[in-house]
């Protein structure tokens, strides 16, 4: 989860946030996270956790926590895992 908060202070370009954000941080509403930024993170993810995200039925719910956005992340990695 440690590297997700960092990719989340990388995007929104404020160093100060690592003692801001926590588990139950809303990506979206509490980090103000615009379309752009939310599409960032997403590719960010994707590259650094080597998954895939289907945007055709990806859950933006998801993103209303940080430890939910992980718990996500872990799930795709679980299935990869499965998968190989």
């Amino acid at each position: 989860m440690d590297k997700l908060i960092q990719i989340l202070m990388e995007i929104k370009n404020e160093p100060d946030l690592l003692g801001c954000i926590n588990p139950s941080t809303d990506i979206l509403n509490e980090l103000g996270l615009d379309s752009l930024q939310t599409i960032n993170l997403a590719l960010r993810v994707e590259d650094e956790f080597q998954i895939t995200i289907d945007f055709e039925t990806f859950d933006f719910d998801t993103l209303l926590s940080v430890k939910s956005f992980w718990d996500f992340i872990e799930g795709c990695r679980e299935e990869i895992s499965r998968l190989t």
